[in-house]
């Protein structure tokens, strides 16, 4: 027998629905209404699940005493094949310990809820049939009363469990109802504190934002005055004034490299690693290696193998240099370390805004599926009350 057609024997069709009057519930008030009424349904469950245990109670009385009476059947009387009472015997053997384990999971069954219990009465009474029905129909073979007694017992259990059941059918639904408008209850509040609080989010995001931008623009206008400062145009007279010396003295010290023949040094010391890698650097960029190296280096091995070359362009070489490189370690002006330090706060304050903005971004897409959430909680909550007659009010403001 399927659970849905037990089921269906066991509680009977679902009748017509009563008409109530429906009653209006502020919303505010709807916690401790579910509570109220959750608490005088709960005490009619009771009632109604001790008439279950007892029920249940007296059957396994019966049954205990039933199982006796089957432990004394004795076949060695009867005429009929041997095979025939040893098959009978064996699967009124099996059939008893189908009992015995009934009697016990009914015994050892329990539940807070009243409807739970019921619903694992039936559980256990299909179990039992499935299990039980082959040596039910073999131990009747030849035993006839004492089985049938075993099953008048089992349907008049049913039919009193049956008859327990339709008789609160119409509570059990009210507290199942109850018990699901509770959860949408609690879900709604839960998910209307963190829309709240996501909101409360926003609002600090959007304050950090206005703060972060406002000192951004600050910043900006901090740099742009020290731009369109005097000071920071004579600043850029005295590096363009620099750079044009520094650009002077490359050009005379390229003169004297056009003097000294690089490559002929470099079949020289072909096998000398280290001024061969001079050598080569010189070649590559003549003053790119001058800041790398000592002019002394080059001047040093051109002279060795170059002698005759004047000893001024040897010496002159190494006075344009040293002046070229005083130039370049010349400190940074105050003024401008200052506009590189607001320019990177400025840079800095550009990615937090950026973060914000996303953050910003990502708090309304969560609000608007959290909204939406709500919305749908609304409806279910609505709903469900409605099975219960209830129709709530203000529930918007909420």
């Amino acid at each position: 027998m399927a659970i849905r057609d037990f089921l269906r024997k066991l509680f009977g069709e679902e009748g017509t629905e009563k008409k109530q009057e429906i009653k209006k519930i502020q919303y505010g008030e709807l916690a401790v209404k579910i509570s109220a009424e959750m608490d005088l349904y709960k005490g009619e469950s009771k009632i109604a699940k001790k008439e279950l245990l007892n029920n249940v109670t007296n059957f396994v009385s019966q049954v205990k005493n039933e199982i006796l009476i089957l432990h004394e059947i004795d076949l060695n009387k009867r005429k009929e094949i041997e095979k025939i009472k040893q098959i009978t015997l064996q699967n009124l053997k099996g059939y008893i310990s189908h009992l015995h384990k009934l009697a016990d999971e009914l015994s050892a069954l329990d539940s807070d809820e009243t409807k739970e219990y019921a619903n694992k009465v039936i559980s256990i009474l299909i179990k039992f049939d499935n299990v039980s029905r082959s040596s039910f129909e073999k131990a009747t073979i030849l035993i006839g009363a004492p089985l049938e007694k075993i099953r008048f017992i089992i349907k008049e259990f049913t039919t009193n469990h049956n008859n327990i059941i339709s008789s609160n059918n119409e509570l059990f639904e009210r507290i199942e109802a109850l018990s699901f408008l509770q959860n949408i209850y609690h879900r709604h509040n839960s998910l209307d504190k963190t829309i709240k609080e996501s909101e409360k989010e926003f609002m600090l995001l959007s304050d950090s934002l206005q703060q972060t931008d406002q000192r951004g623009n600050s910043k900006k206008e901090e740099l742009d005055a020290v731009i369109a400062s005097e000071s920071y145009k004579s600043l850029l007279d005295k590096k363009k004034h620099r750079e044009e010396e520094i650009s002077q003295l490359n050009a005379q010290i390229i003169k004297i490299k056009d003097k000294i023949d690089l490559k002929s040094l470099s079949k020289i010391y072909h096998d000398d690693a280290k001024k061969s890698k001079i050598i080569e650097a010189y070649r590559n960029n003549f003053i790119l290696a001058l800041d790398n190296y000592s002019s002394k280096d080059i001047s040093d091995i051109v002279e060795f193998n170059n002698p005759s070359l004047d000893f001024n362009v040897r010496s002159a070489l190494i006075e344009l240099n040293e002046k070229r490189l005083a130039l370049k370690e010349i400190p940074i002006y105050p003024l401008e370390d200052k506009m590189h330090n607001v320019k990177n706060e400025i840079n800095q304050l550009n990615i937090e805004s950026n973060s914000i903005k996303s953050e910003i971004e990502s708090n309304k897409r969560k609000q608007e599926k959290l909204k939406e959430k709500l919305k749908s909680l609304k409806s279910e909550l609505s709903e469900c009350a409605a099975k219960l007659s209830w129709n709530i009010e203000n529930f918007n403001n909420y």
